[in-house]
């Protein structure tokens, strides 16, 4: 069954104002992390229109990609020792003007 998604045209604040409670809805009553995540990651895309949007899931001492919505990515990456500096990486990225992958 497809599900509807209203998406605002106002600001990103009320975007996600509107979105937030469809998630919520959406999610609810669906107990598989796999189908809530790629539920999400597709409303964040619609709603927003970003260019990638996922997430990865820890796998022991690895980064595993899980659901998303955008170009291909990496399947693996090493999980970081420490905290990673997301600042650091989107500016590398945007340096680099290509698709960003640690391994």
């Amino acid at each position: 069954m497809a599900e509807d998604l209203c998406i605002s045209n106002g600001s990103k604040t009320e975007k996600y104002q509107t979105l937030l409670p469809q998630i919520k809805s959406l999610i609810e009553g669906e107990n598989d992390l796999i189908a809530n995540l790629a539920n999400i990651s597709a409303a964040l895309k619609e709603t927003f229109g970003f260019f990638w949007v996922g997430f990865y899931l820890v796998k022991g001492e690895e980064l595993v990609l899980g659901p998303f919505q955008g170009p291909i990515a990496c399947t693996r990456m090493s999980r970081p020792a420490e905290r990673i500096n997301y600042e650091e990486v989107r500016r590398k990225w945007i340096r680099q003007r290509r698709w960003w992958c640690p391994m």
